[in-house]
């Protein structure tokens, strides 16, 4: 998860640099509010222990839902359906898509595998985690234009393009 929160960082301050305001508060909040925040209020809500069987590594908290699960589905899923919403050409769409879920597949995996999770921690993140790109999308097509209206009047270069439309 420090990994996904560092990439985050990274990704958020290159956008700034590009003067994507929006696009960087967009991608930013989504991880902030939904990996970070509600998954460790839904951790704390269900409050289930970790499985006690096949502890390859250490575990220190609740176990439902993944937090890994969540993060990777949202920061990966996020990061794969952009790309697949900005490629022209099908047969590429596609191998994004693939690859983007192969990868969020094998993440989740890991986690059952390093006796970390029950298959229904992962498989709830991953529900919570494409709920939220999905959210979030919803959300950022309504909000786009007052936001960066919001941005002109505080005299920022915005320069976001409409991703998604």
């Amino acid at each position: 998860m420090k990994l996904i929160i560092a990439l985050t960082m990274i990704l958020v301050i290159v956008l700034f640099f590009k003067h994507k305001y929006a696009e960087g508060l967009w991608f930013g909040g989504t991880i902030l509010f939904c990996a970070a925040i509600a998954g460790k209020v839904l951790k704390k809500a269900f409050d289930r222990e970790r499985p006690a069987f096949l502890q390859l590594i250490e575990k220190t908290n609740e176990s439902f839902p993944s937090g890994h699960a969540t993060g990777s589905t949202i920061f990966y899923g996020f990061i794969g359906l952009i790309l697949v919403c900005i490629i022209a050409k099908i047969w590429l769409k596609l191998v994004v898509g693939f690859i983007t879920l192969a990868w969020i597949g094998f993440i989740l995996f890991t986690r059952v595998y390093l006796g970390a999770h029950f298959p229904t921690d992962v498989l709830a993140g991953f529900l919570f985690g494409m709920a939220a790109v999905f959210i979030s999308i919803g959300t950022y097509i309504t909000v786009q234009q007052p936001l960066k209206n919001s941005l002109r009047k505080l005299q920022l270069k915005n320069q976001s393009d409409a991703i998604i439309k």
